[in-house]
């Protein structure tokens, strides 16, 4: 249980990391707002005090809107949003692999389901062994530790790569960033 828990408790955190950075990339990129399609009624409009208030509210229910969807799906709209290919290194197929073993453990006590297989085979995930729907999948010590480094890993690329390609400007400060999650990882 307490396994489980902390397996999932590394996707809460990621979670919340991506809603953080979506929400600082359009905090120091506000005209990025104008990319948004959302349609919001008049007398919602007139409930806000100010502009920015309004602008928070919007930017609140685009990041639910984005965390209710897949891994797969943010990473491609990212993607989209940015015109920058995300997904196209070589722990993706394993960090597919992992969100999808969370939603097992998460809605399925661990069995394996089609919808599993499928997505980690057009992800590119290749399978020591293929698992069958209805074979449960536990986590371990040789599966829960590598997990917490690739969440890691995925979460710094991510990060490094859109404040990089979004943000030039603080690319000093963003060197000064890695080389910190460098030194403390070796450390």
């Amino acid at each position: 249980v307490v396994e489980n828990s902390l397996f999932l408790g590394l996707f809460s955190a990621f979670d919340a990391f991506t809603g953080q950075l979506v929400s600082g990339i359009y905090k120091r990129k506000p005209q990025l707002y104008a990319s948004l399609t959302r349609t919001i009624n008049v007398a919602d409009i007139l409930q806000f005090k100010s502009f920015e208030e309004l602008q928070a509210s919007v930017l609140r229910d685009e990041i639910e809107d984005f965390r209710r969807k897949s891994y797969v799906d943010q990473f491609k709209e990212l993607e989209s949003k940015f015109s920058i290919k995300l997904r196209a290194f070589e722990s993706w197929p394993r960090f597919v692999e992992c969100s999808q073993r969370r939603n097992l453990t998460t809605h399925c006590d661990g069995e394996v389901s089609e919808q599993y297989i499928e997505v980690c085979e057009r992800e590119g995930y290749k399978f020591a062994t293929q698992p069958k729907v209805g074979d449960k999948l536990e986590l371990g010590p040789k599966y829960f530790p590598p997990s917490c480094d690739l969440l890691s890993e995925v979460a710094l690329k991510l990060g490094q790569t859109l404040w990089r390609k979004l943000l030039p400007e603080e690319i000093e400060e963003a060197d000064k960033k890695l080389n910190e999650a460098i030194y403390n990882r070796l450390q």
